[in-house]
């Protein structure tokens, strides 16, 4: 097989984070080396359930893995075992392979693969997401550096309100980014799956504050709705003790990141967690406080995240606390 150009492939989470990240690398490689090749981006799934393992592997084992010239995985890491299946396969196809994630439960592999693995948490006073990994990798530049540079200002301003609402930063803060943050959050799940890479990529192109004045009306009518159903869940909500922590529990189907945070905020409590999925064993817990809900996912429920946003699946002990079986 014969091939002109550098060809890339890239992978990447599915929610707001995950999807924005390849659009940014697309725009801000397209610009600095001018004409690349992209194969249609892979999003996957994380956790013992997800997909990343699985699509990985099936794009090693096609031919189009030997006509990639650089493979970037943004916003979750392979197991291990993939990992080191990646890198024996760039060897044999002679593509480069980097990794982009600001997961602490990922650390682990930027021990391994430090010319490769780009997983840090902090800029300063403030949390990475994989957008402003991404920037600092292609520009050295943070998001909000590379909006004070024209040429830059919108896709800039892209990976900052992204990283603000990845990060939760949004939720302590009145600022227009910040507001912008969860206005695009909103106007990113009114899309189809299929639909969100091209959304963002528009963003990119217009600016994010035309694209969300644009769509305001859309957006105004999601968050009253979505106001109406947080009231009603925290109504019916329970307060838990679980360990040594007090939690506000309640089972949701929608809005899950903002009913938590609601429910920390209006309820005297340590932290809370949301019951979802179809069997109603997936958790997501927000805190406010000063408590790292990634170490509690951790250690309780086999899962992981940031400090006051952070996952897992429910375990059999906790659903009798719940219902007080």
């Amino acid at each position: 097989m014969t091939k002109e150009g550098i060809y890339i492939k890239m992978f990447s989470h599915n929610d707001l984070d995950g999807v924005a990240s390849p659009v940014i690398l697309r725009q801000l490689l397209t610009m600095k080396r001018g004409d690349l090749t992209f194969y249609p981006p892979t999003f996957s799934s994380t956790g013992k359930e997800g997909t990343i393992d699985d699509d990985i592997i099936v794009f090693l084992n096609s031919d189009k893995a030997k006509l990639t010239d650089e493979v970037y995985i943004m916003d979750l890491t392979p197991s291990e075992e993939v990992l080191n299946l990646l890198d024996r396969k760039s060897e044999e196809y002679g593509f480069k392979w980097q990794v982009f994630d600001h997961h602490a439960t990922a650390v682990w592999s930027m021990g391994k693969y430090p010319s490769n693995v780009h997983n840090y948490q902090n800029m300063g006073d403030h949390e990475h997401s994989a957008t402003s990994i991404t920037t600092v990798f292609v520009e050295y530049a943070t998001p909000i550096e590379l909006m004070k540079i024209e040429k830059f200002r919108k896709i800039g301003q892209l990976a900052e309100v992204v990283r603000l609402y990845d990060t939760w930063e949004w939720f302590n803060s009145a600022s227009e980014l910040a507001i912008q943050a969860k206005k695009l959050n909103d106007l990113f799940y009114l899309y189809p799956p299929s639909q969100r890479f091209n959304l963002l990529s528009i963003v990119a192109s217009a600016g994010v504050d035309e694209i969300l004045n644009k769509n305001r009306n859309f957006i105004y009518a999601v968050e009253e709705r979505e106001a109406e159903y947080i009231e009603s869940k925290i109504k019916n909500s329970n307060i838990i003790r679980f360990a040594e922590y007090d939690i506000a529990v309640v089972y949701a189907e929608q809005y899950i990141s903002n009913l938590g945070n609601a429910m920390c905020r209006e309820l005297d409590v340590d932290f809370s967690i949301v019951l979802h999925g179809s069997n109603g064993r997936q958790l997501s817990l927000r805190s406010v406080l000063n408590i790292d809900v990634s170490k509690v996912a951790k250690e309780y429920f086999n899962g992981g995240g940031h400090e006051h946003a952070a996952g897992g699946k429910a375990t059999d002990e906790f659903i009798r606390a719940v219902y007080s079986l």
